[in-house]
């Protein structure tokens, strides 16, 4: 064996070398040092029953040890489980919340009240308007807001969130809520909607912009997908009818300025991508109904709400503590 030979550096990974053929440092030839190669698998810092030391000669996977691939350098990187180099998840901004509604008492008030995240108001519309909350109303659904406007001509009742959401490009805005419109309520000039509005109602008017779910009985007897940009208006039927008896169904728009998508009971029943958008627009997190400008007092039912902002740039969580 030549003197090169000799030398600690001279394992192969990955083969197996006699330990009688290596010289170790200190120590006699014939004798096994930590230079040896073991081809056990299992003896990564110890001698193997073969009385040699494994050196893995292949990068580790998911079922077998072995060596870690090349690092990146970037101290702002992780080693994932593919045994690569990844940079760090950019962290965004979201912001979720709920309202189930139990923490309203039931009233009629004309100036309002509060829930956990909207501010409820009725106009003064003669016998029978109200708005307000249950606890325990209707089965199996505790906390219920009402809406009811009264039974004077264009009265209202509406739910909305005080603060305004913009519509632009660096969110995704994803809203739901569970919804009813009373066994009887669907007659008359009676308008229903749930959505984002630059006013939060009480009424649909050309002149405002709307992202919603929009019901009329004389526009017809099913849901319709409402966006309006001032002019530009689209309103698509879902083909998901109001009924005439107390339905509850679950209401989910997400949306950005370039694309709007309904579901009704978590199925996509429609989506917008048209100038109807109103992009760059601020707006109220709104439910509302009113009689138009019949006397029809018909009540809309609203059991939860969910809100979810997802920010598209980099910037920090947000969740609130309720």
């Amino acid at each position: 064996m030549s003197v090169s030979q000799r030398s600690t550096g001279g394992a192969v990974p990955g083969t197996s070398v006699p330990a009688s053929s290596l010289v170790t440092p200190g120590g006699a030839q014939g004798v096994a040092g930590p230079t040896s190669v073991s081809s056990d698998a299992g003896n990564l810092a110890t001698f193997g029953t073969d009385n040699k030391i494994y050196v893995p000669g292949a990068l580790a996977t998911s079922t077998a040890k072995g060596l870690v691939g090349p690092l990146s350098g970037n101290v702002g990187d992780y080693l994932g489980g593919d045994n690569q180099c990844h940079s760090l998840i950019t962290p965004t901004a979201d912001y979720y919340d709920h309202d189930d509604f139990t923490c309203l008492p039931y009233t009629t008030p004309a100036t309002g009240g509060n829930s956990k995240l909207f501010y409820v108001q009725a106009s003064p519309g003669g016998a029978g308007f109200l708005c307000g909350c249950y606890n325990n109303f209707l089965p199996g659904h505790p906390g219920i807001l009402q809406l009811a406007p009264g039974t004077t001509a264009s009265s209202y009742a509406r739910a909305y969130m005080p603060g305004m959401i913009a519509i632009d490009a660096s969110l995704t805005i994803t809203i739901q809520g569970v919804i009813a419109i009373t066994t009887g309520s669907f007659a008359g000039n009676n308008q229903y909607f749930f959505g984002l509005a630059n006013s939060p109602g009480p009424v649909i008017t050309v002149s405002n912009n709307y992202v919603g779910f929009y019901a009329n009985a004389g526009a017809g007897p099913n849901w319709y997908a409402y966006t309006r940009a001032t002019s530009n208006v689209q309103s698509k039927d879902t083909g998901i009818a109001v009924g005439s008896t107390t339905t509850w169904h679950k209401f989910k728009l997400v949306i950005t300025p370039s694309l709007v998508s309904f579901y009704i009971d978590d199925v996509l029943v429609m989506t917008t991508n048209d100038t109807s958008i109103p992009g760059n627009s601020a707006t109220f997190v709104t439910f509302f109904t009113n009689n138009g400008t019949g006397t029809n007092n018909f009540s809309l039912f609203v059991d939860c709400f969910d809100i979810w902002l997802q920010l598209a740039g980099p910037s920090r969580f947000m969740r609130t503590n309720h």
